[in-house]
């Protein structure tokens, strides 16, 4: 599909990070890839997001106007988590992240 993928490092659930660089959407990026059947590499022109909940910040706001990647971005970061969780790779350079209750 051509995006990035990465195995995070795991750190402990009571740290609570989620640390993601260069993360993007991969249903975007498949949808992509089926849309245009010429397209090599969907991650080449794909809008990646860093993404960095710590003790610095945990509850964010995100604004913008309409279909500005709002929900593609929390999207992302709730795919990867899921990835993360089921022990496989993430979509982005780098990661670091802590296992959730309650997905």
């Amino acid at each position: 599909m051509g995006v990035e993928m990465v195995r995070p490092q795991v750190v402990d659930k009571d740290q609570r990070i989620c640390e993601i660089q260069n993360i993007c959407d991969l249903s975007l990026a498949v949808r992509m890839r089926n849309d245009d059947k010429t397209l090599k590499r969907p991650g080449d022109i794909i809008v990646k997001n860093e993404v960095n909940m710590n003790n610095q910040g945990r509850i964010f706001i995100i604004t913008g106007p309409n279909q500005g990647g709002k929900t593609t971005y929390t999207r992302s970061i709730g795919m990867a988590q899921v990835l993360f969780q089921a022990g496989l790779y993430v979509p982005g350079t780098k990661a670091r992240m802590s296992p959730v209750d309650k997905l």
